[in-house]
């Protein structure tokens, strides 16, 4: 009995930590997502993200530019490659791929945005 209560102490604290790691790991990576769509913003650079939030079965891949103007610091506007008239407002949690456009002067979109 007393090695069965050893064994759950210590797979309780290691599931602790880890849990405290994860959610380490998911704040760098929102940092370094926000930092990037921010980039993205300024140079008008076209972006592919793959999102998927608790609600969603599979991800989804959504492509566009990312509008100046943010929603409480955390969620972005996107104006949607396909139609260009719609925009789509984005959780920056939910991201969990980025790519975008490199930054040539080519490559960047002239037109006002936001």
């Amino acid at each position: 009995m007393g090695q069965l209560w050893t064994d759950s102490s210590k797979n309780f604290l290691d599931r602790f930590l880890t849990d405290e790691a994860d959610k380490a790991d998911a704040f760098a990576q929102a940092e370094d997502f926000s930092q990037r769509l921010q980039l993205a913003s300024e140079y008008k650079l076209l972006v592919v993200l793959q999102i998927q939030t608790k609600q969603m079965k599979s991800p989804e891949t959504i492509s566009g530019w990312v509008l100046k103007k943010r929603i409480n610091g955390c969620q972005i506007i996107l104006k949607l490659l396909d139609d260009p008239m719609q925009w789509r407002i984005v959780d920056i949690t939910s991201i969990k791929k980025m790519s975008q456009s490199p930054l040539m002067k080519e490559n960047r979109r002239d037109e006002k945005l936001s």
